[in-house]
């Protein structure tokens, strides 16, 4: 036989909603994390536009290039302006604020080589890949290159992994709680049903389910339970009535042998006290073997009487119709007188009859 999986319902629903929810946070967290992300990288472009734009004006009002790169360097931007004539200031990635001026080397004479340069500063440290930068063109001849370093949004960006991280574990345990108590909660009515149908088991059977809401998932059970121990009632009940039946058959039975045994007692006795009175005195009492003759007989009649009325007992379950005739009732005594006395010869028998009785009875029925 097949077992029937049984897992924890409190288990699976508890773990299916935990899983659903830590799924949803996973993308909601992704969602918050891309769109942070690309909302930081279109503020640092616009910070760098209005950089661009102010440094137009600084350049317009007179302001050098160094002062240019003090005004503008700053809050994740890195400022370099080339000069006309070649000399940088600045550089993005050099580290604090400050002008890096790199004056521009002459080009040598026509027929000399390039004598080589004394080393300058060290190249400042390389941005990040994804860093932004912009170059503008200058009213004074200028260039302008601003350089927007991302670090900040990455760091900014890792914090905030961070904590989704720590605040999502912390909202599926308490989701995991609350949901441990509500689907308890909402399984309630599953461990009544348990209890009454342990008490049903116990011997209470009369007791049922009776769903409020027989059409809900819960109640379309309770009613099956219900309907199922109906018909477990019902066929204990008929199991009872046929062992009844069966039991009464049985009583009857007895009974009826026990009154086929008293009833053919009487006939058998009688002919086995003719059969020993005709074994024993017939050669001495040959007037009397003519009668006992006749009495032996109406014995044997009698005993196949008897068996016939409870062959027909047996299968018609009633008993034959009576066999009426007219006799006199004074001869049917007599005769059942004589034979008691041959059951009984100590008993003495007297009928005191002065005239006939006539009647209509069975005979047969009359003598038992």
């Amino acid at each position: 036989m097949k077992r029937t999986p049984t897992p924890s319902l409190r288990m699976r629903v508890v773990a299916t909603v935990v899983v659903l929810f830590a799924a949803l946070l996973v993308i909601i967290g992704s969602s918050v994390d891309v769109v942070l992300g690309q909302q930081l990288r279109r503020d640092l472009e616009a910070r760098l536009s209005d950089r661009a734009t102010r440094a137009v004006e600084l350049v317009e009002s007179g302001v050098g290039p160094g002062d240019l790169v003090q005004a503008l360097q700053g809050d994740a931007i890195r400022v370099r302006v080339t000069a006309a004539d070649g000399t940088v200031y600045g550089a993005p990635g050099s580290g604090p604020p400050g002008p890096d001026i790199r004056p521009a080397t002459p080009a040598p004479p026509a027929g000399q080589s390039r004598t080589p340069s004394p080393p300058g500063p060290p190249d400042p440290p390389v941005p990040p890949s994804d860093s932004f930068e912009i170059t503008e063109p200058l009213p004074d001849g200028s260039t302008l290159s601003l350089l927007g370093d991302t670090t900040a949004i990455a760091d900014v960006r890792r914090q905030l992994r961070i904590l989704m991280l720590v605040a999502g574990a912390v909202t599926l345990l308490l989701a995991a709680a609350a949901l441990t108590f509500a689907v308890r909660r909402a399984l309630s009515p599953l461990d009544s049903m348990t209890s009454v149908a342990r008490r049903i088991t116990n011997g209470d059977r009369g007791r049922r389910l009776l769903p409020t809401k027989p059409n809900t998932d819960l109640g379309r059970t309770a009613s099956a339970v219900d309907e199922m121990l109906d018909a477990l009632e019902d066929a204990e009940r008929r199991e009872a009535a046929a062992a009844r039946t069966a039991r009464l058959a049985e009583e009857d039975m007895r009974r009826f042998l026990a009154d086929a045994a008293h009833e053919l007692r009487t006939p058998v006795a009688g002919i086995s006290a003719l059969a020993q009175s005709l074994q024993r005195d017939a050669e001495h009492r040959p007037d009397r073997v003519a009668r006992w003759s006749e009495l032996l007989v109406g014995e044997s009649s009698r005993a196949s009487r008897l068996v016939g009325d409870m062959l027909d007992s047996v299968r018609a379950e009633s008993t034959s119709d009576l066999d009426a005739t007219d006799i006199d009732l004074v001869d049917i005594t007599r005769r059942t007188v004589e034979r008691a006395a041959l059951l009984m010869p100590d008993i003495r028998f007297d009928v005191d009859a002065t005239q006939p009785v006539p009647v209509r009875v069975d005979v047969g029925r009359i003598e038992q």
